[in-house]
């Protein structure tokens, strides 16, 4: 635990958590599922692994994409190897805190600044997760797989 305290990653969330408690507007949320504050509740660990997948799958790009949502990129994320069940508000969160942008705050689902190119990558972590799982057994390092 002290150590990810430490953590690059994990002190620039620290950083941007601001984002979520100071300049959200207040809306009203349909429950805690959809707070994007629900994000400062998850452990330093879970925060670091969510937002170090966001970042390091998906693309921001130039306008916002309708085609997914905060609700299609949760289920998106719970998949990969290290990935973990998370609510809505959550992804909404980590996706403020990565430093996308959305327009639409008062629907329930928002979409984001999300390039068409995150598709491959998100495709390509799901296959090195899925190969990962068939053959962890025969790896020579005993299941020990490093992702760098």
């Amino acid at each position: 635990m002290q150590e990810i305290k430490k953590d690059p990653l994990y002190l620039f969330i620290k950083d941007r958590e601001s984002v979520i408690r100071n300049k959200l507007p207040l809306l009203y949320f349909s429950g805690e599922d959809d707070n994007p504050a629900s994000f400062l509740s998850l452990s330093p660990q879970e925060k670091t692994t969510l937002v170090a997948w966001v970042l390091n799958t998906l693309v921001k790009g130039k306008s916002i994409n309708t085609d997914i949502t905060s609700y299609g990129i949760k289920h998106l994320f719970d998949k990969p190897l290290n990935g973990f069940y998370v609510k809505n508000g959550v992804m909404k969160g980590a996706m403020l805190i990565a430093g996308f942008t959305t327009d639409n705050i008062k629907q329930r689902n928002w979409s984001f600044n999300v390039a068409e190119a995150s598709y491959k990558n998100v495709h390509r972590t799901n296959a090195h997760t899925r190969y990962i799982n068939l053959f962890k057994n025969r790896l020579p390092n005993k299941g020990k797989v490093s992702l760098s």
